[in-house]
Formats: structure tokens, C-alpha cells, sequence
């Protein structure tokens, strides 16, 4: 999913990353509890809940401004055997930052005819949470 929002790289990075004023611009987004003392950094481990799941989510990679990606090691829901969030940010030479998101997944062989219902359900909740995030900062 890709998406831009009027504020720099740091920020976005900020807001995605240490989920910032998340219950304004991250769609159904319903809260945060951290596991780790670091709230940032490779290792770094959330409890991140939806209206519809709660995931743990562990960081991989961590370049604030420029990359975040993790692993979704636990999910509420039986959607994946495997989950990563890779985020991707550019300074679009504006003052802006262009915004590659991702959800890679592994759906189970009993979900696997339902995914692309899966893909577009991602792809509308990032695009939203995007457009929200640049109404609030930008």
C-alpha cells in the first residue's frame, strides 16, 4: 500500500512506530500495551489491539525515518501462519514522506481461498489509517 502524508519522515516514523495519538488515525485501532521496557529498537515487543484482534508484534528493524519492519509472533485470529509489517519511508523532497506499507502474510491452507478478501481488508485499513495520520499531522 502506498501513501503520503505532509509531514516529515522522523514523524511518520514516530507516529507509526511509537504509535502516537494511534486512537486518532490508526483505523480500529483500540490500544497499545508495551512488553518491553524500550518502547523502540530491534526486539522491542507490543500488544497492539483492533476491534477485531490483538497481535504481539516484535520489531525487526528499526531506522527511524527510513524503515520499520516486524514480526507478528502472536494473533487473536487464525488468519496466518506467518505475518510481517514492513513499513517504508521517503522524504518525497517537499517536506512530505512517501509511505510504502506492507502486511506480508502466510494464510492457513483453510483460509488460503479467502486471502485476497484478506489483501483488499489490509490495503483499506492501512489507506485509511494513512489518510487520517495526514489529516491529523499534516
Amino acid at each position: 500500500m502506498y501513501g503520503h502524508v505532509r509531514a516529515t519522515p522522523d514523524e511518520v516514523y514516530d507516529h507509526i512506530v511509537g504509535l502516537g495519538q494511534a486512537d486518532h488515525w490508526l483505523k480500529y485501532f483500540c490500544n497499545v500495551v508495551w512488553r518491553t521496557p524500550s518502547h523502540t529498537g530491534v526486539d522491542s515487543v507490543f500488544d497492539e489491539t483492533f476491534d477485531f484482534m490483538t497481535i504481539r508484534v516484535r520489531t525487526m528493524v528499526d531506522d527511524r525515518g527510513g524503515r520499520w519492519a516486524a514480526a507478528v509472533d502472536r494473533c487473536s485470529l487464525p488468519i496466518a501462519n506467518k505475518m510481517l509489517e514492513d513499513v517504508r519511508l521517503s522524504d518525497d523532497g517537499a517536506g512530505g514522506t512517501d509511505v510504502d506499507w506492507k502486511i506480508h502474510y502466510d494464510p492457513p491452507l483453510l483460509i488460503t481461498p479467502a486471502a485476497g478478501l484478506g489483501n483488499a481488508f489490509f490495503e483499506y485499513m492501512l489507506n485509511k489509517s494513512l489518510e487520517q495520520l495526514d489529516a491529523l499531522v499534516g
